[in-house]
């Protein structure tokens, strides 16, 4: 089995300027403004008739601050993982160290990546749900076959970024596939990741 590469002490400066950049493309220090103001907003007179979509945005709000933070917290533990191994010299635990810090880094690199990805939607609804539909186009059979195929990848999908998924309708074709399958998927991004599905395929 080949041996893991260590992390270095560039490669997670590289990590803190990243965050530095997810944290000013999500606006991090208005989104804790924000979510004071609408914590505020919350016990007001007349809160209750808005109440959902102002506690989706709490939520929303609250759940990008706390992955740049937790991501933060995972920097600042690699980097002193990796700095106690370099002081640690030869010695056998300072290897465990590394692994730790390399550990950590893997985890902090698939992190920042779906925060970049999440600073991509700024449409009104890209960090809803959405409602999706797959019909068979032309070509009979095999079309219908498609369609079929097509609607496992997208509940794969789904189900591998946490998504919620209710299928409203999926009527099975008479000798092979699906007529065409419509379901709701509840999560973060959904709108906005699905968005881009629209057309023939």
């Amino acid at each position: 089995m080949a041996e893991a590469l260590e992390v270095t002490p560039a490669e997670l400066d590289a990590f803190a300027d990243r965050l530095g950049e997810v944290e000013s493309y999500l606006h991090l220090d208005e989104k804790r403004t924000r979510v004071f103001e609408l914590e505020a907003k919350s016990v007001a007179p007349g809160f209750w008739d808005a109440a959902r979509a102002t506690m989706e945005e709490i939520a929303r709000t609250k759940e990008d601050i706390a992955a740049v933070d937790t991501a933060r917290g995972e920097l600042s533990d690699a980097r002193a993982a990796l700095e106690l191994a370099e002081e640690m010299g030869d010695d056998p635990d300072a290897v465990a160290l590394r692994e730790e810090a390399t550990a950590t880094a893997e985890r902090l690199a698939r992190a920042i990546d779906e925060l970049e990805l999440s600073s991509w939607f700024t449409g009104e609804f890209d960090h809803g749900d959405a409602i999706v539909t797959i019909k068979p186009g032309q070509g009979g059979l095999e079309a219908q076959d498609w369609t079929f195929m097509l609607f496992k990848m997208y509940m794969k999908y789904c189900q591998r970024r946490g998504w919620k998924v209710t299928i409203n309708d999926c009527p099975a074709a008479e000798v092979i596939g699906i007529d065409r399958a419509t379901f709701t998927v509840e999560g973060k991004d959904a709108f906005g990741m699905l968005r881009a599905e629209a057309g023939v395929h």
